[in-house]
């Protein structure tokens, strides 16, 4: 009889980056994220069926999931991505089994994907023809040789047969250590690159030869894509980009099941279709006036402290984590009429309407620091870059994970290593002119900034004119060192001074003035975490927000 012993097993799909960044659509960066939710999730439920079947003790730990939750997915949470990408669960088997079970598990999750993207090429291009039939197999076969070659599978099963913290501790080591050497697959590529994900071809009938010219490359693509189905044209011939694959769109099977990921998980789940509900654009994020929106990426800080503990704390940890992803997020994005695309363990990836960022990103920073909906004591950094609809969401998303790192080095003046725990704000205006970053803690000598921060954009559109900011600038703006550490303390003064010098020249009303006056008394907090430039640009993005103000209740105006 095979020995039987515990092993510590961590088993993870990849690569998260490249599935979600890769957006031209807000539907390929939410498909691409509920993707890899839905395959973690599928290997949940293999995990459970094998060792059901096999009868092996297991036990998993990371995500927390109930068996009941896993079989019978429903509501309106079904639609949100919210598994992280990596299970972390015990085996009490002999090594042959465990190493067996693994080996399923990831050739269950590569199967998986292959018949997703079977799928969506039979969904795009089969219109029940026998030319079609044909057309598709080739279709299907170069699709999943490309899903194939870019889906990453880690795992490892390390045998420990004492419960000690330090061997669940060697086993993420050790599969941090597996993951950093990443195994090269050479598939030769030969035709034109997907307009999307370009380091793959685009999915072609006929394959290039190679005595082509990149104009016949280009009219076989053509052929080919000119013949998807009716349902993915443009059905208005005026408006050819409002379509679900436009004309000059040429896809790698990565692209083409994010594209049509909705209707496949609406068919799987035969549910309400509601609830997968199509995202047309940003714009519908972004108001009707000017079409600007907030792209919010947070992230846990010093997790690795939590997952650290006992086995039992570290269950725990997981169910509170859970929780906060299913449960508090979706409410605190829904509140402040956001869509949310990601919120798996301590990471969330959300788009909101510009003037309900800076109160959701609050929000949910204070709602994962809570034992009664997140991970009590836990902090996190979050990046909001703020954009117009016509800014590439690559540029966006790439921006955003900018300003989460930004956050992630945030210092304060008392200690001088990073103590994380902020967030970072920018602005990409149509203009060209980048405004930021600015990094600001969530909370500093008692005040909350981005309270602080909503209330100046308040008085400036109530109040003062955005002039006022841009005369503020214009007088400052020539005692911008080149070292913010050694800017001189009267600096500050004169700030405060010029500050309320401009509000009395803007504000006739002597009660008022002395109102406006009291309202602003936390700038100099603002401008010691800022110094001059860091807060000049902060004025500057309140500004913007307060254009925005106006928008929104120019809008209101009109709809009364």
């Amino acid at each position: 009889m095979d020995k039987i012993d515990r092993h510590y097993a961590i088993f993870a799909i990849g690569p998260v980056q490249s599935f979600i960044a890769a957006s031209r659509k807000l539907e390929d960066l939410w498909g691409g994220s509920y993707l890899l939710s839905y395959l973690i999730r599928h290997s949940l439920a293999s995990i459970t069926h094998i060792c059901h079947e096999r009868q092996m003790n297991y036990q998993i730990i990371y995500p927390h999931y109930t068996p009941e939750e896993l079989a019978q997915p429903e509501g309106p949470s079904l639609a949100v991505a919210n598994y992280p990408n990596r299970i972390t669960f015990t085996l009490e088997a002999s090594e042959e089994s465990v190493n067996k079970l693994m080996k399923q598990l990831e050739a269950g999750v590569r199967n998986e994907l292959v018949r997703i993207s079977n799928w969506a090429v039979q969904e795009v291009f089969d219109d029940q023809t026998a030319e079609a039939q044909r057309r598709v197999a080739r279709l299907k076969a170069q699709a999943a040789q490309q899903v194939e070659q870019f889906l990453e599978v880690n795992w490892i099963a390390y045998r420990c047969p004492q419960k000690e913290d330090w061997n669940r501790q060697e086993a993420e080591r050790l599969f941090h250590a597996l993951k950093g050497q990443r195994p090269m697959h050479y598939v030769p590529e030969q035709g034109i690159a997907c307009t999307v994900y370009q380091r793959m071809d685009a999915l072609c009938y006929e394959l290039p030869v190679s005595t082509d010219r990149y104009g016949n490359m280009k009219k076989k693509l053509q052929d080919t894509w000119g013949k998807r189905n009716a349902k993915y044209k443009p059905k208005d011939l005026e408006d050819k980009d409002r379509a679900r694959i436009r004309d000059n769109e040429f896809l790698c099977a990565i692209s083409l099941v994010r594209r049509v990921a909705r209707d496949f998980f609406r068919q799987e789940f035969d549910c309400d279709p509601h609830l997968f509900a199509k995202y047309e654009s940003v714009v519908n994020i972004g108001t009707d006036e000017d079409g600007y929106y907030a792209v919010l990426l947070m992230d846990g800080d010093n997790m690795g402290h939590f997952f650290n503990g006992r086995e039992n704390e570290v269950r725990n940890t997981s169910q509170q984590l859970s929780r906060f992803a299913s449960q508090s997020v979706p409410a605190i994005v829904q509140e402040h009429r956001g869509v949310l695309l990601y919120a798996g363990g301590d990471d969330v990836l959300a788009l909101f309407p510009v003037e309900e960022v800076l109160s959701a990103a609050y929000s949910l920073r204070v709602a994962f620091g809570e034992a009664e909906s997140g991970l009590k004591g836990a902090t996190a950094s979050t990046g909001i870059a703020i954009g117009h609809k016509r800014t590439p969401l690559q540029q966006m998303l790439n921006e955003a994970r900018e300003l989460e790192k930004a956050a992630k080095l945030y210092t304060s003046s008392k200690f001088g290593d990073p103590v994380k725990n902020a967030f970072a704000l920018s602005v990409l205006p149509r203009s060209g002119e980048y405004l930021g970053p600015a990094v600001l803690p969530w909370e500093t000598e008692g005040i909350m900034l981005t309270k602080e921060l909503t209330h100046v954009v308040e008085l400036l559109s109530h109040v003062i004119s955005t002039s006022f900011i841009y005369e503020f600038a214009s007088t400052f703006q020539a005692l911008v060192g080149s070292k913010t550490d050694f800017e001189p303390e009267y600096l500050e003064e004169m700030v405060l001074l010029e500050c309320f010098r401009l509000i009395d020249r803007s504000v006739y009303d002597k009660s008022l003035r002395q109102e406006l006056r009291q309202n602003l008394i936390h700038v100099p907090v603002l401008y010691r975490q800022l110094r001059l430039k860091g807060f000049i640009d902060l004025l500057k993005i309140m500004a913007f927000f307060n254009r925005k103000e106006k928008s929104s209740a120019t809008i209101d105006i009109n709809a009364g």
